[in-house]
């Protein structure tokens, strides 16, 4: 092969890897078109969805109810210290549902809640999880209840005055 054919054949090739290029992109230039052309999902259908904190901990957890029968929705919302903090779920047992408010030892202190035959309720538990205010209402009437506590009445705080 003399120097003339070397530089033709090498001249040839040049060509087709200029022409392969440019086909690779038009091709990549089409996959972002068909990419961009895409419609966001309307709809995710998930066991569980966590969502990390900057740390990488949990933060937020939607998801079934494992402690009960996997059957339940549960809304947990987790501290700074990883503890839950306030959990919402519902109860397949009872039908119920609600919100809880947790103290650092992941004991309930606050409750709110729907029952099975949508009666409402809210309480204050001690540390022990123990109610020592409840209040609800029923087909019955409505009550409050103090356990361990009496009623002490405060002043009003005075009337605000205009400040001219």
């Amino acid at each position: 092969m003399n120097t003339e054919e070397r530089i033709n054949s090498l001249e040839s090739r040049v060509r087709r890897q200029r022409f392969g290029m440019a086909f690779m992109g038009l091709g990549m230039v089409a996959l972002l078109a068909l990419g961009m052309n895409q419609q966001a999902p309307k709809k995710m259908i998930l066991e569980e969805l966590t969502i990390l904190t900057s740390e990488g901990k949990p933060g937020v957890v939607v998801g079934t109810n494992e402690e009960m029968d996997g059957r339940t929705g549960q809304i947990t919302i987790f501290t700074a210290e990883g503890k839950p903090g306030i959990m919402i779920g519902t109860n397949e047992k009872d039908g119920g549902y609600g919100l809880g408010v947790m103290d650092s030892n992941m004991k309930a202190r606050v409750i709110l809640g729907v029952g099975a035959k949508d009666d409402p309720g809210m309480g204050v538990l001690d540390s022990n999880e123990s109610p020592k205010i409840m209040m609800g209402s029923d087909k019955n009437g409505s009550g409050i209840m103090l356990i361990g506590a009496s009623i002490m009445e405060l002043p009003a705080p005075p009337a605000a005055t205009d400040k001219k």
